[in-house]
């Protein structure tokens, strides 16, 4: 992504956020938080953040 956005003049201000790809929103988490994706027959995922 950045070799492409740099030469053409695509910038990120500060706190903005560039993904490759995703088949889920993206969501803001904190520490302690615990979130988990349901992908069908592919399977569960799931993540707890470590308290600050």
């Amino acid at each position: 992504m950045a070799r492409w956005s740099a030469p053409h003049g695509v910038t990120l201000a500060a706190g903005q956020v560039a993904t490759t790809g995703t088949c889920v929103a993206l969501l803001e988490v904190a520490p302690g938080d615990e979130v988990s994706a349901e992908y069908g027959v592919l399977g569960r995922v799931g993540l707890r953040f470590a308290p600050a």
